[in-house]
C-alpha cells in the first residue's frame, strides 16, 4: 500500500510539473496579418511540445460568458497545436493566435488540457463588430478632397502614405485627420499626384487596423 501511495504521489508531482506552465491572454482587434480579430495566447515556456500539448490534446474554445463547459455551449474551438503563429518574428515561438468571428457580446476564451472539460485557464473579453472589424472605404473623391466611410473609437486617425511604403512611421505621413464621425475627409490640394494608401489607426497608435489604396491624379 505504501508503495502504491508513493507511485500515485510521484505521478501527481510529474503531472503537475508538466502543467506548471502559465498562459497569458490578450485580445487583438482586427489584425491585418490574420484578416480577423484574434485572442493571443502567450506561454511562459519555450518548450513547444509542452506548451502546445503536442501529445496531450490540449484545446481552446470560446463560450458565452458564464456558460458551462458543456460541448453544446462551444461557439468556436481549436486544438492548441493547430493554432497559427507568426514564424517570421524572432521570439514569437511562445505565442499562438485564435481567430474569432462573433456577434456583439460578452465571451470567454477557455483553455483545456488533455481533451477534458476542466478549465485550465480562461480569458473574458468583449466582441464588438464595429471595433473588431474596422471598416475603411472611400465614399467620394474629388480633385481636392477624399471622403471616407469609417468606423472609429477613441483617438482614431487616418493617415495617407505613398504607395509602396509599408512602414507606418509618422515621417511617411503625407496627410492625415482625426476621425470623429463616420465620414471623415482629408484635403488633397497639397498632395502631389500619385498612388497612395490610406490607413486607419485606433488609440493614437501606429498599428494599422485597415487600409485602402487610391490614386490621386486630379481627374477624379
Amino acid at each position: 500500500m505504501k508503495k502504491l501511495m508513493f507511485i500515485l504521489a510521484f505521478l501527481s508531482i510529474s503531472v503537475n510539473s508538466i502543467y506548471a506552465m502559465k498562459i497569458q491572454f490578450d485580445q487583438w482587434k482586427y489584425d491585418l496579418l490574420f484578416d480577423s480579430p484574434v485572442i493571443q495566447l502567450k506561454f511562459d515556456t519555450k518548450t513547444i511540445e509542452e506548451a502546445m500539448g503536442k501529445n496531450k490534446n490540449n484545446w481552446v474554445a470560446i463560450y458565452k460568458k458564464g456558460a458551462s463547459n458543456d460541448w453544446k455551449n462551444v461557439i468556436q474551438w481549436s486544438w492548441v497545436k493547430d493554432l497559427p503563429r507568426m514564424l517570421f518574428y524572432e521570439g514569437t515561438e511562445v505565442y499562438r493566435y485564435f481567430k474569432y468571428n462573433l456577434p456583439n457580446g460578452e465571451y470567454e476564451c477557455r483553455f483545456f488540457l488533455n481533451n477534458t472539460y476542466e478549465t485550465f485557464a480562461s480569458f473574458a473579453f468583449t466582441a464588438d463588430k464595429a471595433i473588431d472589424y474596422p471598416k475603411l472605404s472611400i465614399a467620394k473623391q474629388t480633385e481636392d478632397q477624399i471622403i471616407f466611410n469609417s468606423t472609429y473609437e477613441k483617438k482614431t486617425w487616418i493617415g495617407i502614405y505613398p504607395a509602396g511604403i509599408s512602414k507606418n512611421d509618422w515621417k511617411y505621413v503625407k496627410a492625415w485627420t482625426w476621425v470623429k464621425s463616420q465620414s471623415p475627409s482629408i484635403d488633397l490640394q497639397d498632395l502631389p499626384w500619385g498612388d497612395y494608401v490610406a490607413r486607419l489607426f485606433y488609440n493614437n497608435s501606429y498599428k494599422a487596423e485597415k487600409e485602402i489604396t487610391f490614386s490621386h491624379n486630379g481627374i477624379n
